[in-house]
């Protein structure tokens, strides 16, 4: 499966769209085309159950990482899923998309964070590799060095439901996919 390019996928009545535009300062503007765009991947296994991790800077949540420029949104999703279950994963559909819109006068900036759902996996596998960015060498399995990205290694933890404590917009993403 191919993922086509977001504002495509929020075109479609099977997929959820959210949008939030932001009014912001020039230099505001400028920091957000830094912003790097995301594909969040919603693992599900055989009984029903979504994996989380816990990178070390956003608490609990799903597996999800920056596309990077060289690769698509699916080949991404992929490389995700593998480095947190240690198994090749099939992608089954896409579910979610958050679109947000930095805007300043007449120039905007527009980020998205492309939620995917996966065929479901045989047990609750677990992965040893960090979940990195493609092509970034700086990381090895073993190490506890800091990066962008929290931690090299990841608490998992596989769940069938929504902690109730969870309302940072996570809830939302597992909702759908579990749907």
């Amino acid at each position: 499966m191919e993922l086509p390019d977001p504002e495509t996928l929020c075109d479609r009545e099977d997929v959820e769209c959210e949008t939030e535009t932001r009014s912001v300062t020039r230099g505001e503007l400028e920091a957000a085309r830094d912003i790097e765009t995301h594909v969040t991947v919603g693992i599900i296994n055989d009984g029903g159950d979504v994996l989380w991790i816990d990178d070390g800077s956003r608490d609990w949540t799903l597996p999800a990482a920056p596309v990077s420029r060289n690769e698509t949104w699916a080949t991404a999703a992929r490389r995700i899923a593998a480095a947190a279950t240690g198994v090749d994963v099939d992608l089954d559909a896409p579910v979610r998309v958050r679109r947000v819109a930095f805007q300043h006068d007449d120039q905007r900036h527009t980020t998205y964070n492309v939620v995917v759902r996966t065929a479901p996996v045989s047990g609750r596998p677990v992965g040893d590799e960090p979940i990195v960015p493609a092509g970034d060498d700086s990381l090895s399995g073993s190490s506890d060095e800091p990066t962008a990205l929290g931690t090299a290694r990841h608490e998992r933890l596989w769940l069938d439901h929504v902690p109730e404590s969870e309302s940072t917009g996570v809830d939302a993403d597992v909702r759908s996919v579990l749907e």
